[in-house]
């Protein structure tokens, strides 16, 4: 079985530019959100999902509407609740299916937002967390995606704090300096590795 490393962070923690970087590295890497994503647009998940909201959040196209569908159960725990049942089996069965034909050695680094909050951790080997100070993360964050800094609280307040999520990982990375970053990453894998 392959050495599951799961790495996770909150938004704007700086976790996708370090997957790529891992990436580069030469490691199998998993992006979970990307998956969720890729399933999302399959006509019986687009059918199961609908069937949570009470209002459309099928677009035009025949596809889910994922910032209709974010701005509903980021406001609405209960709902977010039943997305992730809908959606959260569905990446495991497509993970095991990535990992099957892995070696005994060989690392997966597999990418979360939700590690900890959907359970997943638990089938991990090690867990690696990203931080950064909550200015920083919301920053980056309406750069990137163009919202409100409340919005971007909003979603922060949605997740597991760092410092719950602290308590539940393996090795933590305060990604301020993307240097210092990437020497820990990989510092970290070799160190699994041995």
């Amino acid at each position: 079985m392959a050495i599951i490393v799961g790495l996770t962070g909150g938004i704007g923690s700086g976790k996708t530019t370090v997957m790529k970087h891992i990436e580069t590295l030469g490691y199998k890497v998993y992006y979970a959100d990307e998956a969720g994503k890729r399933i999302m647009e399959q006509p019986e998940m687009i059918r199961q999902v609908q069937n949570i909201f009470d209002e459309d959040v099928v677009d035009e196209s025949g596809y889910l509407d994922r910032k209709r569908i974010a701005s509903i159960v980021f406001n609405n725990p209960d709902k977010l609740t039943e997305l992730n049942a809908v959606i959260h089996p569905a990446v495991a069965r497509d993970f095991d299916k990535c990992i099957a034909e892995l070696g005994k050695n060989e690392i997966v680094v597999k990418e979360s937002a939700i590690l900890f909050e959907s359970g997943a951790y638990k089938n991990c080997d090690f867990t690696v967390l990203i931080t950064a100070p909550e200015p920083v993360r919301i920053k980056r964050v309406v750069e990137r995606d163009g919202i409100s800094e409340e919005e971007v609280k909003n979603r922060i307040n949605n997740q597991f704090s760092d410092a719950k999520k602290i308590k539940l990982s393996n090795f933590v990375v305060n990604n301020v300096d993307l240097t210092q970053t990437f020497f820990e990453i990989e510092m970290i894998l070799k160190g699994i590795l041995r």
